[in-house]
């Protein structure tokens, strides 16, 4: 099948379905690529090593399961590494209708399903050659926490709104206080006045002038005045007292009077506290859940980019490691300089990602030998660059360079560079 997929797909990389590798005994692909002679097929197998660390890496929790099936339904990677090679239909029927779904789909959005009678939540992305990656995690571990912060700030709320009644409730007792104490005043003012209009009018007719005509004893007019002038003293004695209570009251009846108006200060004073605390929680809890939010986010999106940059590069090696491959089988390849050159340009237009294929030997006739025929000058060693030595330093032959500005392009890029052979 590899060699049948990359005759079907000239100029691109054929991905085949996983296997077991009839060598090793493990679950392995294959990727191919036919070369410019339209006849010679080149491929390399690789394993799912680095696939199940990933799959491992995203089901470290008890309530969450992750898969990659491919486009005909063989399990390619699963949290059971047992179940790795089989058909996911037969062994894991509960999933049929879920990757019915996901191969359906064409921008894979979470959809929420029921597995084992526990609510999950399922996440799906596909790679460029139909696999499909799908993530399962149940809702209370994935909404939990979110849960628990809205139970806590309904909590909050609520006591926040117990406060408040409690405090409402102070102020207006002590306001139905303060009208109780006005209606006395009233009262005791309505009772002076009425004092105060019955001396006044004693007095008065005691001082008429036709009392004295018509006979009365001056001595019963005289205890008359003073009875009415007592009760006029004693009235403004009440009088007195009353106003001297009420504009400055000392010791108990200081407290009595004050307690009319510390209620409502007190009231007024602990609703705008329990406001600011209550502001200030929400406002922390949304603080929190904010940035939590952002970092789920973040990560997100940095897996997505390390799962698309992950992928490139993995496309990317297997064309290097293909290509290297032939030319460390078919050395004399290189000894032709214009057949090579033409060679690496072939294989350079076979592959949009790729600007520059070149091969380097400093101790061969063409130091360099590049796919656009350019080659270096006498004070230009391969050799000094520092992918070159990059490369010969590292441990597995392969190497992947920082980027670089490209001075012969003028392009932002990468050089993958691997040993073939030494001199």
């Amino acid at each position: 099948m590899w060699y049948i997929g990359a005759q079907d797909c000239p100029g691109e990389v054929y991905i085949s379905e996983p296997y077991v590798d009839a060598s090793t005994g493990d679950m392995c692909f294959t990727v191919s690529t036919l070369l410019s002679d339209g006849e010679t097929v080149v491929g390399m197998d690789l394993n799912f090593s680095k696939a199940q660390e990933s799959i491992l890496r995203m089901t470290r929790g008890r309530d969450q399961t992750a898969m990659i099936v491919t486009s005909g339904g063989l399990i390619a990677g699963y949290t059971d590494i047992s179940l790795v090679g089989e058909v996911a239909d037969e062994k894991l029927p509960e999933y049929a209708e879920i990757l019915r779904r996901v191969v359906a789909s064409q921008a894979h959005d979470s959809f929420r399903v029921e597995l084992d009678g526990h609510p999950c939540v399922i996440f799906s992305s596909e790679t460029s050659n139909n696999w499909y990656l799908i993530l399962n995690v149940n809702t209370d571990t994935l909404y939990g926490e979110s849960y628990r912060q809205i139970a806590i700030l309904a909590s909050v709320n609520l006591l926040m709104l117990a406060v408040v009644a409690v405090y409402w409730l102070l102020g207006d007792r002590s306001a139905r206080h303060a009208e109780d104490a006005a209606a006395g005043v009233r009262r005791s003012i309505d009772d002076f006045s009425a004092r105060l209009r019955d001396s006044a009018a004693r007095l008065m007719r005691l001082g008429d002038a036709r009392l004295f005509r018509e006979g009365e004893a001056p001595a019963a007019l005289i205890g008359q005045v003073r009875e009415a002038g007592e009760d006029l003293s004693a009235l403004v004695g009440d009088m007195a007292a009353c106003a001297e209570a009420l504009r400055a009251p000392e010791g108990e009846d200081a407290g009595e009077v004050q307690s009319l108006e510390a209620p409502s200060r007190k009231v007024r004073n602990g609703v705008i506290l329990s406001m600011v605390v209550s502001l200030a929680i929400v406002l922390a809890f949304c603080v929190g859940i904010s940035i939590n939010w952002g970092t789920s986010r973040m990560n997100r999106e940095a897996d997505s980019y390390e799962n698309q940059l992950g992928e490139w590069l993995t496309q990317q090696k297997s064309i290097l490691y293909m290509f290297t491959d032939v030319i460390s089988s078919r050395p004399e390849i290189l000894d032709n300089y214009d057949g090579a050159v033409r060679w690496l340009n072939d294989v350079c237009a076979r592959y949009p990602d790729i600007s520059l294929c070149y091969m380097a030997n400093p101790y061969a006739e063409h130091p360099v030998i590049m796919n656009n025929g350019w080659e270096p000058g006498e004070d230009e060693r391969p050799e000094t660059r520092p992918w070159y030595r990059e490369t010969e330093r590292s441990a597995d032959g392969f190497n992947i360079s920082a980027p670089y500005l490209d001075a012969q392009s003028g392009n932002y890029c990468v050089t993958l560079s691997r040993v073939v052979y030494g001199p």
